[in-house]
């Protein structure tokens, strides 16, 4: 049994985890995912706050199954749709680059569309949880509010934008053309919505990044930065148990804090 108090020192501890997990690789240029370092801070402050007893371990597979695939999934799209690509543009002449500069502006509205109705609702489900744990809401429903709330702060998350991920995401992988662009994001956001209409919650970044390497695979494998990549793989492994780590220090501190 978790009372109202606790559960709330547990969602607070685990969004410090998350959050200070992704402000650290924000502002170092790293890709990371919200959504692993999301997990990761529920998973540690739950295991640290009232035990491992207390963790769905067959759902908690399932979604690391499947945001551990997606990757991959991305990275085989963005190779082939590269592929492709080269193959219909073949007989073109460099006029094409403005077609693909439009269908990449087309695209990048359907990744957004993806990003958003996959990475927002994560928020708004932290907020109707803790809506829940106080007896506000009952759980799973999360007020209007909080869908103006979480819609605009995602959009003002990417107006404010993080130079050095940019940087990263752009040239750090592969140095990539409007070509390159259009098949990234459209594998991209194909896989973000169709994960997001089966219901699971996936890590944009990973997908974009993965999907990026893809066509830039297609295209030469050699030009890849494999070096900076390999340190990306790093840091997305060391995510999860990082943030989970932070979050028990935060529930074992905020615990004691608001103890009484």
């Amino acid at each position: 049994f978790i009372t109202a108090k606790t559960g709330l020192v547990i969602i607070l501890a685990a969004l410090a985890g998350a959050i200070s997990w992704n402000l650290w690789c924000t502002y170092s240029g790293f890709p990371v995912s919200a959504s692993h370092s999301l997990i990761g801070g529920l998973l540690g402050s739950v295991i640290f706050g009232r035990g491992i007893g207390f963790i769905h371990w067959n759902n908690v597979l399932v979604i690391l199954l499947v945001m551990f695939l997606t990757p991959l999934i991305g990275f085989i799209f963005g190779y082939l749709f590269t592929k492709i690509t080269y193959v219909a543009a073949r007989d073109t002449t460099p006029g094409i680059n403005g077609l693909f500069m439009f269908l990449q502006v087309a695209v990048s509205m359907l990744l957004a569309v993806s990003h958003g109705s996959n990475d927002t609702q994560k928020s708004m489900g932290i907020i109707a949880l803790m809506l829940a744990a106080s007896g506000g809401v009952s759980a799973g429903i999360p007020p209007q509010w909080a869908v103006i709330l979480c819609a605009s702060f995602m959009a003002l998350g990417i107006l404010a934008g993080g130079e050095s991920v940019i940087k990263t995401v752009g040239i750090g992988i592969y140095r990539i053309k409007q070509i390159h662009g259009f098949s990234a994001q459209l594998s991209a956001g194909g896989v973000m919505l169709a994960s997001t209409l089966m219901g699971f919650p996936v890590s944009s970044t990973h997908i974009v990044s993965t999907s990026i390497m893809g066509s830039g695979s297609a295209d030469r494998i050699k030009a890849v930065k494999w070096e900076k990549i390999s340190e990306i793989m790093i840091v997305w492994l060391v995510t999860m148990p990082v943030a989970a780590a932070v979050s028990g220090v935060a529930y074992f501190v905020l615990s004691r804090v608001l103890r009484g």
